[in-house]
């Protein structure tokens, strides 16, 4: 079986590091390692199902690959969800926004940032899937994990707009500046330095990235993993050290 693979970098940053955070917050289980190949081919499956629903033409073709690694990610995933009942919660609370994605899809629409934010809160919900798998609940301190990842990968997605999509959009630059601002600021009125510095990397490169030339999309991937790596270190480092966190 030929793996197709998405090309989207940013998507594979969305569940890959909410997957790391949640693993490195609890308790890392050797199991861990299995439940990541789930997640992943469950994530795989997504693409050529979109396409599918894109492209009447290929849609038997694709969605056969897509059950394919459905049925592969359904037998790596059984024993987490018996053992975790509470994963199947997390599954049925996402689904909501796996439609929404559909639907932008459908109406191919895929760049409209409603379509961004809800592809980020489904994603980034891994990081709920590996802190039950660790810790054995979803508390406060998992819910407040996944709310700073959404803030995140929000942010990065405004800020892959103002250098393309929206690059002429003054207000929406404006916008999308303010919040880079503020959440720097409100990370340490709230929690301290460490989550401050976490999204500090966001707003440094946001302010500084050069808007008169064209930046490469290649260019802005790298930016973005350096950012994300950042954020990881600087969120895991708040969250072991910080009250805020304490269920």
């Amino acid at each position: 079986m030929k793996l197709i693979l998405p090309k989207e970098h940013g998507a594979w940053a969305m569940w890959i590091a909410p997957f790391l955070i949640g693993t490195l917050a609890t308790k890392m289980i050797w199991y861990h390692s299995i439940l990541f190949f789930a997640v992943f081919f469950a994530y795989i499956s997504i693409s050529p199902f979109i396409q599918g629903v894109k492209r009447p033409v290929e849609r038997r073709q694709m969605w056969k690959i897509s059950f394919q690694y459905l049925v592969i990610a359904l037998l790596l995933g059984l024993p987490f969800l018996f053992y975790f009942p509470r994963l199947l919660l997390i599954l049925v609370g996402i689904l909501p926004f796996f439609l929404i994605n559909l639907y932008y899809a459908k109406q191919k629409k895929e760049r409209a940032l409603f379509n961004d934010l809800s592809a980020i809160v489904a994603l980034t919900s891994t990081v709920l899937v590996t802190y039950e798998v660790g810790e054995g609940n979803i508390n406060r301190s998992a819910l407040i994990l996944w709310s700073l990842q959404i803030l995140f990968f929000f942010g990065s997605a405004l800020y892959v707009k103002t250098l393309y999509r929206e690059k002429q959009n003054l207000a929406f630059r404006r916008l999308a500046y303010f919040y880079m601002i503020a959440l720097p600021i409100l990370s340490f009125y709230l929690s301290g330095p460490y989550l401050m510095i976490a999204f500090l990397f966001s707003t440094i490169r946001g302010i500084f990235t050069p808007k008169t030339r064209l930046i490469v999309p290649k260019t802005v991937g790298i930016i973005e993993i350096g950012n994300t790596l950042w954020f990881v270190i600087f969120l895991l480092l708040s969250y072991h050290q910080n009250p805020l966190f304490v269920s």
